[in-house]
């Protein structure tokens, strides 16, 4: 395990890659999270926390957070506004963010966590864990 529920293993694979190749060691100072300083914005660390409804399944990790189901990683929040959802296809009913190089081009959706209607952002995390059970079963068969 990576974090304290995501698995390293190869269904988190890219995510993993990003976040180690865009984290930065932590020198003790005030805006760390577990050793590293942080690059998801404590605003939007309780928005995911908000709309996952449920603390638990936040996840840190190399300075980023991150929503876990079944340690298949589903949902990353990056930098101030960026929401990025692992779902089989593109989300409908939120405004769209710059996609991230090269999670957008690998199963993952940026979304604009601020300018989305907080209910759907909800729903895309219900649907971003259905997936991640069905990723979750794939990679244990």
């Amino acid at each position: 395990m990576v974090g304290m529920e995501v698995s390293d293993s190869p269904v988190n694979r890219d995510l993993l890659a990003y976040l180690r190749a865009n984290a930065t060691r932590g020198t003790g100072g005030p805006y760390e999270q577990d050793g590293w300083q942080l690059h998801t914005h404590p605003d939007l660390i309780e928005r995911l926390g908000e709309i996952a409804r449920s603390d638990r399944a936040v996840v840190p990790l190399y300075g980023y957070v991150v929503l876990e189901q079944r340690g298949v990683a589903v949902v990353a929040a990056i930098s101030m506004h960026h929401l990025l959802f692992r779902l089989p296809t593109p989300p409908d009913g939120v405004e769209a963010a710059s996609p991230i190089d090269p999670l957008c081009d690998r199963g993952w959706h940026a979304v604009h966590a601020w300018a989305s209607d907080l209910g759907r952002l909800t729903r895309l995390v219900k649907e971003a864990r259905q997936h991640g059970n069905t990723l979750a079963a794939r990679s244990e068969s």
